[in-house]
């Protein structure tokens, strides 16, 4: 009897190893291709945190205080728009990792001369941009923190690797691939904002080369963007990079050397405070405000400040605006000051990015943009650019944008308004630039050359081409009362020439 129950199991054993549908009664299912990706993107995060110098060694680190030297290359504000402009800048970035806080301190001079230096900081209690040169503060809603963090943690390769081990569930194996003549392993995460990113890990080293992400760029559309780290060196138990490059579609935006790299400085919880020392701005509103300047005149005043005149026939607008959601806005509200009008004719004053961001909603509108040859190459290459992340309006129905080119000057006039365009080409800020006057008026609206980011009464802080526009003016015979720059508030003729006047006695004092 024994020997039949023995034989019995036997057949059975042997049954289900043959049989598809006992085979579950006698091995571990297979593993899916989900589980696959997840533990082979495992095994290479483990490798690139070692790489670096290990677990223990990396959630040791209360602090990192980086110094940086380096030259930005951006083609999208440059003086053209096939060559890049060389800036020189400084950076001082700290990683709070205990905290979780950043600072972000960066100065240098903008294309046009104008000298920048401003300090970004990210807690939990304060989210503030400070602006050392007009000494003003920027301040943003503390709610808008977990993304502000995340975007300023996953740039140092420490914190974005410890990002990564906190959200572990969202790994995935990406393949391999040859990335400047050496092979990598590749793996994605999904971070805490919603950013999926892309990491290269040299296949020898493991040592952490680049992450990217795919974007919707107000401009270029679909495009991915990268930082490049480099020059890999010891620093107390860890090995860091010294060296990073930061591109965009391929193209080099920004080089930058480290000067100086500390781990564990104490960090001053002062630093992380708005100064009282400066002027609080109020967050320009994504939806501006209309404010009536003339008869038929009107300024929509806000975080791109732009202007639009009711003619007899049509609407003429000044400006597009940063991109296409703070344009719909702004269409938005000319239709409901003058309905019934078509917005028949936009004047983009220069190429830059963030002055063009905005022209797609105008091209839906059937708006025809009259600006100058380069501007309109710009333009073209926009309307075309390719958006399945965030498809906007002209994207599902595409049509040709519609230009009206000029030199020189060009007038709109009807006999009750005037406005007359000028190309004041070349200026120090941009290879092609037009201001508008209108002589009724009185108005001069300019972009870039004259910011009035500064309180009331107080001068902003002149370049290059600050000084040109003011030549221009006067050139040009222009009787201005009212200043409507893009960027601030609005001001005066005497706020150019004591803008100039202030860069003149530092130049002065320079040379003596």
């Amino acid at each position: 009897m024994a020997i039949k129950r023995a034989a019995a199991i036997i057949f059975f054993l042997a049954l289900a190893s043959y049989s598809p549908s006992l085979r579950v009664f006698t091995q571990e299912p297979a593993l899916t291709a989900t589980e696959k990706s997840y533990l082979q993107a495992s095994k290479i995060l483990a490798s690139g945190i070692e790489a670096l110098g290990g677990l223990a060694n990396l959630q040791a680190i209360s602090s990192v205080t980086r110094d940086f030297s380096g030259v930005r290359t951006d083609k999208g504000q440059g003086i053209s728009p096939l060559e890049p402009t060389a800036i020189t800048r400084k950076e001082k970035n700290i990683r709070d990792l205990r905290k979780l806080r950043s600072f972000d301190s960066t100065a240098g001079t903008l294309v046009g001369g104008q000298p920048f230096h401003s300090d970004r900081v990210v807690s939990q209690t304060a989210i503030f941009t400070a602006n050392r040169i007009d000494r003003t503060v920027l301040s943003s809603d503390v709610s808008s923190y977990p993304q502000a963090s995340a975007a300023a943690l996953r740039r140092h390769p420490e914190s974005l690797l410890l990002a990564v081990l906190n959200r572990k569930e969202t790994l995935r194996w990406m393949g391999e691939q040859n990335y400047e003549g050496r092979p990598h392993q590749i793996i994605s995460f999904t971070d805490t904002d919603g950013t999926e990113l892309s990491l290269y890990f040299d296949a020898q080293t493991h040592l952490l080369t680049k992450s990217e992400f795919l974007r919707d760029h107000v401009v270029l559309g679909d495009v991915v963007s990268e930082i490049v780290y480099r020059d890999y060196r010891p620093v107390g138990k860890l090995k860091l990079p010294y060296e990073y490059i930061d591109k965009l579609g391929g193209v080099i935006l920004q080089k930058s050397q480290i000067t100086s790299l500390m781990l564990d400085e104490p960090v001053s919880d002062a630093l992380f405070e708005q100064p009282k020392d400066l002027s609080v701005l109020k967050q320009g509103a994504f939806t501006p405000v209309i404010k009536k300047i003339g008869d038929g005149v009107y300024a929509l005043l806000g975080l791109y400040n732009c202007v639009f005149v009711d003619f007899n026939d049509f609407v003429l607008v000044l400006e597009a605006g940063v991109n296409s959601r703070y344009t719909e806005g702004i269409i938005k509200q000319i239709k409901a000051t003058v309905p019934d009008k078509p917005v028949r004719y936009l004047i983009p004053t220069h190429f830059h990015y963030d002055h063009i961001g905005g022209i797609r909603s105008f091209i839906m509108e059937g708006t025809s943009i009259v600006t100058l040859p380069r501007t309109k190459e710009v333009i073209e290459k926009m309307a075309r650019s390719t958006r399945t992340l965030r498809p906007d309006a002209l994207s599902r129905a595409p049509r040709e944008p519609v230009f009206e080119i000029f030199k020189g000057k060009r007038v709109f006039d009807d006999g009750v308004r005037r406005v007359e365009l000028y190309d004041i080409s070349p200026n120090p800020h941009v290879g092609e630039m037009i201001i508008a006057y209108l002589p009724k008026e009185k108005i001069l609206f300019e972009a870039d050359m004259l910011d009035l980011d500064v309180p009331e009464g107080q001068p902003g802080h002149a370049g290059d081409d600050t000084v040109a526009l003011l030549e221009r003016v006067r050139q040009l015979g222009l009787k201005i009362d009212l200043i409507i720059p893009v960027h601030g508030r609005l001001g005066t003729m005497a706020d150019l020439e004591a803008t100039v006047a202030t860069r003149n006695n530092k130049d002065s004092s320079r040379k003596n």
